[in-house]
């Protein structure tokens, strides 16, 4: 039976999973141009991770103190704690599809810009990495991440 607020537990949680990430750089609205999500779960395989564009340079989470003025904890147990709690939410995502009969995406992309505060929620139901030998659910991200850096 469909939930009536599928549309709003989505958003609650695509909102979780950037406030994560937006708390690792200190909530630095000044600083954060955008905010990126990567989360991949396919055949039992399950991927997440952040990026962001701060002061016009996009950086990985090991990166941020590279472009931001005032610098954060980038500690690898910092880094650690936020990629688990995005792996616990990402999976949320296939029962919050199944307990409303929809087909589960394998891949969803957020992108969030802070000044304009506005996101693109991208969602993709192929499989991208565990039907190919050599790719992993990381070469995906390293290919988005890659297309946003080039600013195509």
């Amino acid at each position: 039976m469909p939930t009536k607020n599928f549309d709003k537990d989505f958003q609650d949680l695509c909102q979780k999973i950037l406030e994560i990430a937006f708390e690792f750089v200190d909530y630095n609205d000044k600083e954060i141009d955008a905010i990126y999500f990567f989360g991949a779960s396919e055949q039992k395989v399950s991927y997440a991770q952040s990026f962001f564009k701060i002061n016009g340079k996009v950086v990985e989470l090991h990166e941020v103190n590279s472009a931001l003025k005032k610098k954060v904890d980038k500690s690898s147990n910092r880094i650690s704690a936020l990629l688990r709690e995005n792996l616990n939410l990402l999976e949320r995502v296939p029962k919050l599809f199944l307990a409303d009969n929809r087909e589960v995406p394998t891949q969803i992309k957020i992108s969030y810009f802070t000044k304009l505060k506005k996101s693109d929620i991208k969602l993709d139901y192929g499989l991208h990495f565990s039907n190919h030998k050599t790719l992993r659910a990381s070469d995906i991200f390293d290919q988005w991440l890659n297309h946003i850096k080039s600013g195509k």
